[in-house]
C-alpha cells in the first residue's frame, strides 16, 4: 500500500487543503514558507510520530471569522488515505494490516488513518459561553490560549467516520522517520555506541549467515550462536590480561573502599566482564579511506556528504527493522522516510544521484 492522499484542515497554514502522491518517491517544491514542513510534520501526526513538543495555538489555523470561532472550537483534523499498490495481493501483509481500516471493506482498495487535536468536549460549552460576547478573533484566541489550549486532546482513529476504531496497534507496525532541514548529523555518526550506527551493525553482522536460504531457523540460530561464543573465548584472553593489569592498583582501590566502608556486611567490590561483538562497536569508528591511501575520520567531511551517509545509515536501519526474519513480529510492515530539504548541502549533480538512489531502493523492496 503506499499514501494516496493527505486532507488538512486548521493545521498551521492550511486551512483546507487535499494533496494527492503516488507510489515511490515523491517530491514537494514550493517556494518558502508555503507549508512543504508543515505537509510532512502533518502526516507524522497521523503516523505517530513526535518531536517531544505538544501542540499548541500556533499550530491551530489562525481563523479571523469571528462567527465560526463562536460556533466551534478551532480543531485540526488530518485524514491521511493509503490504496492498494497495482497488482498488490489481498493477502498481503500491508493488507492485512489495514484490512479493519478499510473505507469501504467490500472494495479492499483504500483505507484512513485520521488525527484530530481538539477541545474536550465536556469543555465546548464553556468554550462558547467565554467567547459569546467577543468582538475579534485576537480576543478568542487570547482566550483559548489562556484558558483552553491546555485542556485540547490529540487522538488517531481509522476506517470510515461511521465505524471509526483505534489505530494504535496499527501505528506500531508503521515506520516514519522525519529528518528536518536544520540538522547536524556528525554528533549522531560514526560511533559505535550511537543508538542508530549500532543497531545497523547489529542487523549487518553476520548477515551472509542470517539470509542464508539453505538454512533452517534453528540452523542459523545455532551458527549464529557458535559464532558469538567463539569472540567470547577469544576475547578472554585480552580480558584476563586486561585484570592482570590492574591487580596492582586494585588492591590500592579495595583499601579505600575498606577505609570508607564501602565493604559493609563483607560485600566487596570487584571487576569481572567479558565483551560481546555488541560492546566491541563502541570502539569502532566511520572512517572514509580514499583511492590514494588516505584515510579521515568522517566528521571532517562536508555537511551533503555526512548527511548522505546519515541517510543510508538510517535507510540501512529501515531496513532491519521491516526484516521478519531479523525482527520477527516485531517487524514493521510499512516504512516511510520523509526528508525535509533533502537537497540541503548538496550539488545538483549529487541531489539527481541521491533521488535515482531512492527510487532504486524502492524498487528494490529494500525500504518502501
Amino acid at each position: 500500500m503506499y499514501i494516496k492522499e493527505i486532507k488538512i484542515s486548521n493545521f498551521r497554514n492550511f486551512r483546507d487543503a487535499s494533496v494527492p502522491f503516488h507510489e515511490g518517491v515523491n517530491v514537494i517544491i514550493g517556494h518558502n514558507n508555503t507549508g512543504k514542513s508543515n505537509l510532512l510534520r502533518a502526516m507524522g501526526l497521523v503516523l505517530g510520530y513526535s518531536d517531544g513538543h505538544r501542540l499548541c495555538t500556533s499550530d491551530l489555523f489562525y481563523e479571523t471569522d469571528v462567527t465560526k470561532l463562536q460556533q466551534q472550537s478551532p480543531r485540526i483534523q488530518i485524514t491521511l488515505v493509503l490504496r492498494r499498490s497495482e497488482g498488490e495481493a489481498l493477502d498481503s501483509v500491508e493488507m492485512g494490516l489495514f484490512s479493519s481500516m478499510m473505507v469501504d471493506p467490500a472494495l479492499s482498495e483504500e483505507a484512513e488513518l485520521r488525527y484530530e487535536f481538539k477541545l474536550a468536549d465536556s469543555q465546548e460549552d464553556n468554550y462558547k459561553a467565554d467567547v459569546a460576547i467577543a468582538t475579534t478573533a485576537k480576543e478568542i484566541w487570547k482566550i483559548i490560549d489562556h484558558d483552553y489550549i491546555r485542556l485540547y486532546r490529540s487522538s488517531r482513529s481509522g476506517g470510515n467516520q461511521a465505524a471509526s476504531i483505534s489505530v494504535n496497534d496499527i501505528l506500531g507496525q508503521i515506520d516514519f522517520q522525519f529528518l528536518d532541514a536544520i540538522r547536524d548529523v556528525s554528533h549522531d555518526l560514526y560511533a559505535g555506541y550511537n543508538p542508530l550506527l549500532r543497531d545497523v551493525l547489529n542487523f549487518f553482522i553476520d548477515y551472509s549467515v542470517k539470509n542464508d536460504s539453505t538454512k533452517t531457523e534453528d540452523e542459523i540460530k545455532e551458527q549464529l550462536k557458535t559464532l558469538r561464543d567463539d569472540f567470547v573465548q577469544q576475547s578472554n584472553p585480552l580480558m584476563q590480561t586486561l585484570q592482570n593489569r590492574l591487580q596492582n592498583g586494585k588492591n590500592v582501590f579495595l583499601k579505600y573502599a575498606l577505609d570508607t566502608g564501602a565493604t559493609f556486611n563483607g560485600a566487596v567490590p570487584d571487576f569481572d566482564g567479558t565483551v560481546t561483538e555488541n560492546e566491541m562497536f563502541a570502539v569502532l569508528r566511520m572512517i572514509i579511506r580514499y583511492a590514494v591511501g588516505i584515510e579521515v575520520p568522517a566528521t571532517y567531511n562536508g555537511l551533503g556528504y555526512n548527511n548522505l551517509i546519515y541517510m543510508s545509515l538510517l535507510l540501512a536501519r529501515m531496513q532491519a527493522d521491516s526484516s521478519i526474519t531479523y525482527m520477527k513480529r516485531n517487524a514493521k510492515v510499512l516504512s516511510f522516510l520523509a526528508v525535509e530539504e533533502c537537497e540541503a548541502h548538496l550539488h545538483p549533480a549529487m541531489q539527481y544521484k541521491f533521488l535515482q538512489f531512492l527510487q532504486d531502493n524502492n524498487a528494490n523492496g529494500h525500504v518502501r
